[in-house]
C-alpha cells in the first residue's frame, strides 16, 4: 500500500517527519494494521525542497525501515 506524507512549514529536518512521530511512515511499513500483511518491503523516494530551485530526491527499491542510507539523509537534510 502507497502512503503519502507532505509537510509546509517552516524548515524541519526529514527525520522529524519520517522517523519522529508515533506512526510515522517508517513505522507504518514495519507495522501495517491495515494491509493483508504487516510489513510493507517494497521501496521508497523521497523529495525536498532546499537551496536550489529544483527538488531533491532519493528513492531506492529496498524498504524505507531498511536503508541506512535514508536514515543517515533525513538526520542532516532539512526541508
Amino acid at each position: 500500500m502507497c502512503r503519502w506524507l507532505a509537510y509546509s512549514g517552516s524548515p524541519i529536518l526529514l527525520s522529524e517527519a519520517l522517523y519522529s512521530p508515533a506512526h510515522s511512515l517508517i513505522d507504518q511499513s514495519l507495522h501495517s494494521r491495515l494491509g493483508a500483511e504487516t510489513t510493507n518491503g517494497d521501496g521508497f523516494g523521497v523529495g525536498w525542497y532546499g537551496e536550489p530551485p529544483t527538488p531533491g530526491v532519493f528513492h531506492s527499491t529496498e524498504p524505507a525501515w531498511n536503508n541506512h542510507n535514508l536514515s543517515e539523509l533525513a538526520a542532516h537534510v532539512s526541508s
